[in-house]
């Protein structure tokens, strides 16, 4: 089974670790 995650909590830690730094890996997880 795939799973397809669209969206995420502004709460949620990997969008509060995209907001820390450019370079942590988590940026690159979403589209700015």
């Amino acid at each position: 089974m795939d799973i397809v995650i669209n969206h995420v909590s502004s709460d949620h830690v990997w969008f509060k670790k995209a907001l820390e730094s450019k370079n942590n890996k988590e940026h690159d997880y979403f589209i700015w």
